[in-house]
């Protein structure tokens, strides 16, 4: 089960869950002890077997980087980010997950987030990466001929705006984010289909974000600046206090291992 976030709110008003949570919360922040002080802004390695159910119980909040082939429903995992409770509540960590260029452009992505501890993260936060496309009301998506007004209606117009949010948000922009209820979903996965089903011209940009954090304020072809946003998947607790959180970047390897390869850059992202 999960649902979507209004776009106006960043914080969730009300919602409603099990009273017993309270007692297994005590109960698991009691038994971890005092866990050594992680500083916010710190890095995470994704997990060299990534496979979630290999992840210990102690597991506070993760997220995995998925892709299958078009035509194939046989997935590839290629990394998890994850922060057990050894970490100090209230850290933010940030992780990067990579695929080979190719495979992400002619594959679905699925990024499965979620917790091992639902008595501890009662509700998972997901903030969807998202950028905007134009604010010109003569603005012609990709793959179409008529324009499409993002100076005047972009907060009603999807086809403004660019990143996996307008994927896995539903009635995405009126709202941006969505969250789980770990009760019911410990885990779920969002699925990004394939840039070649979306008629996508931006190559891996619908799913990468890695853009120089020093270019983000200034406008190019496809992006108006000041508009980018990261990933971030967040645990919170039950009075919708942030517990954990990932900041991820997703990467799109140009050759085995590198990032970035001037000579064979096949296919448009940010760097």
């Amino acid at each position: 089960m999960f649902i979507r976030a209004p776009a106006d709110s960043i914080h969730m008003k009300k919602f409603i869950l099990f009273s017993i949570f309270v007692g297994f919360v005590a109960t698991t922040l009691i038994s971890c002890g005092s866990p050594p002080e992680k500083e916010k802004g710190t890095s995470s390695e994704p997990s060299e077997s990534p496979d979630i159910a290999d992840l210990g119980d102690d597991t506070a909040l993760y997220v995995s980087l998925s892709t299958n082939w078009v035509g194939s429903e046989i997935q590839q995992t290629h990394g998890i980010c994850s922060v057990s409770t050894m970490v100090q509540p209230e850290s933010t960590i940030d992780c990067k997950l990579k695929a080979p260029e190719g495979q992400l452009y002619y594959s679905a992505t699925t990024l499965t987030l979620g917790t091992k501890i639902p008595q501890l993260c009662p509700v998972v936060r997901f903030v969807p990466y998202m950028y905007r496309i134009s604010n010109s009301d003569m603005y012609v998506p990709s793959g179409e001929k008529d324009p499409i007004k993002c100076a005047t209606e972009a907060s009603t117009t999807p086809k403004c705006w660019g990143g996996a949010a307008t994927q896995v948000v539903s009635d995405f922009p009126k709202f941006n984010a969505t969250f789980q209820v770990s009760a019911f979903t410990p885990s779920y996965g969002y699925v990004i289909a394939s840039n070649t089903e979306l008629l996508w011209a931006a190559g891996n940009r619908m799913i990468v974000n890695n853009m120089p954090v020093a270019d983000r304020g200034s406008s190019q072809a496809g992006y108006i600046g000041g508009t980018f946003r990261d990933y971030s998947i967040i645990c919170l607790d039950l009075w919708a206090h942030p517990i954990y959180t990932i900041n991820l970047t997703i990467v799109d390897e140009d050759t085995l291992n590198l990032e970035e390869d001037a000579l064979y850059d096949e296919i448009t992202d940010w760097d």
